[in-house]
């Protein structure tokens, strides 16, 4: 910002990358801010590639002022979307069109819009970051077109037999995944969850599973419902549980991968090659996430009570339990249909039957 000096003169000043910056002097106060307008941006753009420049910032100075949850989130963004994509590029050289390219693809690789969102907002502070530095002109962001939600997917969920299937699935590639299909699918636990649940949260005496803790943006937190609850062991998973926790540590994960670490969610994607696995099987785009709606929706068709299921999942508010209500009911309208469906064709053939019978010979 231009500033007066003791002559009465008026130095201009822009800032340039790396902490630097160039002045110049002129007799009026509208010469010098016309000089910093023209000037600001002009060869200051930093050069360097994103990768190179976050290392040179440091993440640290970038998501300061963010609340921890929120700085662990907005790390994964960087580390698994944002450098991959594009730590190559200058940090100048990005441009929208890169990032609605990239928007797609996230959008094509069944990543949620949630998450797509999230990452787009962590480039965002990222730019203005690099703007208040004097290392960029202006944000790219501000021409990118972000996709708009559509019409609200319709949460899927499977039967148990088809549960089985997925299951059996995984297990030819490990038996260990093909008990994580089998545990979210009847816990009714979120991945990070599941990955988090240690063999002393496990209780097979008395037939409950506590949730304290879950893996969130790589980091070990809370719940999502910031409460510890507890959901109860169906007979089918107690063989499972008790082979996974027998004989082992309390503090040990009950989820392992099959080298034997702790298991990655993103590493039991990659191994089943879950997008194209869920196709072949004849459920194209079902998420991994997809599984705990099926526990829900399976708890609610037992006409276990709406606030119990709430308990149970860790909802927030009853509200976001009835999406799943729905989703039960909506099902049991399908099959209602589908028995209709039968009914006036059967009832067409039957009366069919009865006119060729009665025009037959006497």
């Amino acid at each position: 910002m231009a500033s007066r000096l003791a002559s009465g003169r008026w130095r201009a000043r822009i800032f340039l990358p790396g902490g630097g910056e160039r002045t110049k002097v002129f007799a009026s106060k509208r010469e010098a801010v016309t000089w910093e307008i023209h000037n600001r941006g002009r060869g200051t753009e930093s050069k360097e590639s994103l990768t190179r420049w976050l290392e040179r910032i440091g993440p640290d100075a970038l998501l300061g002022g963010l609340s921890p949850s929120t700085r662990a989130t907005y790390r994964s963004h960087l580390s698994r979307r944002i450098i991959p994509e594009f730590g190559h590029r200058a940090l100048s050289a990005i441009t929208a069109a890169h990032i609605e390219s990239a928007q797609r693809a996230w959008k094509s690789d069944d990543i949620s819009p949630t998450v797509v969102a999230g990452t787009l907002n962590c480039l965002s502070r990222l730019f203005r970051f690099a703007i208040k530095l004097g290392d960029l002109s202006a944000s790219p962001m501000s021409a990118v077109e972000r996709a708009r939600a559509g019409v609200e997917r319709v949460t899927p969920t499977l039967m148990v037999e088809e549960v089985d299937r997925l299951a059996v699935a995984c297990d030819l590639v490990s038996r260990r995944y093909g008990d994580y299909v089998r545990l979210a699918a009847l816990l009714g636990l979120r991945a990070g969850e599941l990955t988090a649940l240690q063999v002393g949260d496990v209780n097979l005496t008395t037939g409950v599973v506590t949730i304290r803790r879950a893996f969130s943006a790589g980091e070990l937190q809370t719940p999502k419902s910031r409460r510890v609850r507890q959901v109860p062991v169906l007979a089918e998973l107690v063989p499972i549980l008790d082979r996974l926790t027998r004989g082992r540590r309390p503090a040990e994960p009950v989820l392992l991968g099959p080298l034997g670490g702790r298991l990655y969610h993103s590493n039991f994607r990659t191994k089943v090659r879950w997008p194209t696995l869920v196709r072949e099987l004849g459920w194209p785009g079902l998420r991994f996430h997809d599984l705990r709606a099926t526990a829900i929706v399976l708890w609610i068709r037992a006409e276990v009570p709406l606030t119990t299921v709430r308990a149970l999942a860790g909802h927030a508010s009853l509200a976001t339990t009835d999406r799943y209500a729905r989703i039960a009911r909506n099902d049991l309208a399908g099959a209602a249909a589908q028995v209709d469906s039968y009914i006036s064709r059967t009832r067409g053939e039957h009366a069919q039957q009865v006119e060729d019978h009665g025009n037959g010979p006497d």
